[in-house]
């Protein structure tokens, strides 16, 4: 068994080889290539009365507020009023008979 898994080991490692199967040459330079990737269009316009559209500002975020109010609301939200204890079981309270 163990000589089989060997020999079947040694058999396959040259199959997984990563040598190349042509000679490697060196890939093209910048300058050698013929044509560009992408074409490039650019639209302008030297119009000086044109007018200046500029974004409207983002109001500025108070992250401190934000976390105050946060803190606030957790601290008010309501707790457990039992603590489970692992070891011993948890036995809901039978309704008390009412008269």
């Amino acid at each position: 068994m163990k000589t089989t898994f060997l020999i079947l080991m040694f058999a396959a490692v040259p199959a997984f080889a990563q040598e190349p199967l042509t000679q490697i040459r060196p890939a093209d330079t910048i300058a050698q290539t013929t044509h560009t990737p992408m074409n490039v269009t650019v639209a302008s316009s030297d119009d000086p009365t044109a007018p200046m559209i500029y974004p409207n500002p983002l109001p500025k975020v108070q992250l401190g507020r934000i976390a105050r109010a946060y803190r606030a609301i957790h601290a008010n939200a309501p707790k457990a009023t039992k603590i489970a204890n692992d070891e011993a079981p948890i036995v809901a309270d039978e309704p008390k008979e009412q008269k």
